[in-house]
């Protein structure tokens, strides 16, 4: 993943009242692959993303958005899904510190591997990912916004977490439909549709577990708690 070398981007996570401010650094520049490779998902899969869901338009991203909307986007699913796939593949046979998180099992690199080699997306339920755009509390979409992937679970799999590009992805590491039946309307479509859910940057997974460990680094209150205690206050009056 590329991005301009030794740039900062500020990332404001206030919600109604008050306010955290941190910085994420997106410098970061590693040679993972053959030229040929690179220019496979470069063609194939980054540069129509960059046009469409990146860019401008009625199906991309979108500057301002209302937190707890859902939207149906048109998406070409093969593109849309690999790209994808191939940000979670790159961080994870990357050495670098920023994706230490991600440690996907042998077979999962391997089959992201074969998946990107060949241009095959998969079903709906191979390595099944969320998108949810991020905003701000004047539902201001942040495209500069990158996070450090986070890892978690969910029934019973591994899952990551990661913001850039002003949303969030959820991946799960399964190719299996047990356990995620409930959330496969909101998957990529092999018909061409994806549900994008928009939420505020403080109930962003990866956002927040960011902004816990530096506000925890500096000694203060994890983000969830400070936001949990304010709404009681705001409640008893």
């Amino acid at each position: 993943m590329e991005s301009t070398r030794g740039r900062s981007y500020p990332i404001n996570v206030s919600e109604d009242r008050g306010e955290w401010l941190t910085t994420v650094q997106a410098g970061l520049w590693e040679r993972l692959l053959s030229d040929e490779a690179e220019q496979l998902l470069s063609q194939e899969y980054e540069t129509p993303i960059f046009q469409t869901w990146l860019g401008e338009g009625p199906n991309a991203v979108p500057e301002t958005t209302t937190p707890g909307t859902m939207t149906r986007v048109a998406i070409d699913y093969r593109q849309f899904k690999l790209f994808h796939l191939s940000i979670l593949w790159r961080a994870a046979v990357s050495t670098l510190d920023a994706f230490s998180n991600v440690d996907l099992e042998p077979e999962h690199r391997e089959r992201l591997r074969e998946m990107l080699a060949h241009g095959d997306p998969g079903g709906v339920f191979d390595y099944p990912f969320l998108v949810k755009v991020l905003c701000d509390d004047q539902g201001a979409v942040d495209r500069g916004l990158i996070s450090k992937p986070q890892r978690s679970e969910f029934a019973g799999r591994d899952v990551y977490y990661v913001a850039f590009g002003g949303y969030e992805v959820t991946y799960f590491m399964s190719r299996e439909r047990d356990g995620l039946e409930a959330l496969e309307g909101a998957f990529p479509e092999p018909g061409g549709a994806v549900t994008v859910a928009s939420v505020h940057l403080s109930k962003a997974n990866s956002v927040r577990t960011f902004v816990d460990d530096a506000v925890a680094h500096a000694g203060g209150m994890p983000l969830g708690d400070e936001v949990r205690q304010r709404h009681e206050r705001d409640d008893e009056t």
